[in-house]
């Protein structure tokens, strides 16, 4: 059943079942919720309970930082939910990150026109990339930023299919990020017949 609020710690293991929350109603993630992990986070009625290795791997790391706090004492059979202003989905792409798969991550450097289902998931990368900004994880992040360059200057590139939305996320991440220039990826999107977002 789904999990009230107020109610939440002594009910949110009892349902196995993915379903949409509603208002004050709180859902395990279907794929990022390990029964033996250590850490849990709430992001728009989802719950994510993760291992704090997964998290911890870049030294760079916020969440080190984090879960170096002293805690006072508390049953630790209970853990108290870690709330997110982050999207489910954009909390997801990190979780994605850091437990992805040899195979996955491999796709992100190839293309198959044969099958694009096994493309890389471009938009899943700049979430990626913006997550490990925000919370310090250097090595995700310009691992992310690579793979968004590669898909760019593939021979079916992905700048010259994507929308003027993500054109323009792509733009906001080089402005933020240290190891692309803005100026760079404007000239991917003119090079290869794109259109720049308005404002850059």
């Amino acid at each position: 059943m789904d999990l009230d609020a107020a109610s939440m710690k002594n009910e949110w293991f009892e349902d196995d079942e993915p379903s949409s929350p509603g208002p004050n109603q709180i859902v395990k993630d279907d794929k990022y919720f390990f029964d033996d992990g250590d850490c849990l986070f709430l992001a728009e009625g989802i719950l994510f309970k993760l291992h704090k290795w997964s998290l911890c791997r870049d030294p760079e790391s916020m969440f080190r930082g984090m879960f170096a706090i002293p805690q006072g004492p508390q049953d630790m059979t209970v853990l108290d939910p870690i709330p997110l202003s982050d999207s489910a989905e954009e909390f997801r792409a990190l979780c994605w990150a850091v437990y992805a798969l040899p195979n996955e991550i491999h796709r992100q450097i190839t293309r198959d026109s044969l099958s694009p289902t096994r493309d890389a998931n471009v938009k899943r990368l700049t979430d990626v990339a913006k997550m490990c900004h925000k919370y310090s994880l250097p090595a995700f992040e310009s691992w992310a930023l690579e793979m968004i360059r590669i898909q760019c200057q593939s021979p079916v590139h992905h700048l010259v299919r994507c929308t003027q939305e993500m054109l323009g996320q792509i733009m906001g991440l080089a402005s933020l990020s240290i190891y692309y220039s803005r100026i760079e990826l404007v000239f991917l999107v003119l090079d290869f017949g794109g259109q720049a977002p308005l404002g850059v």
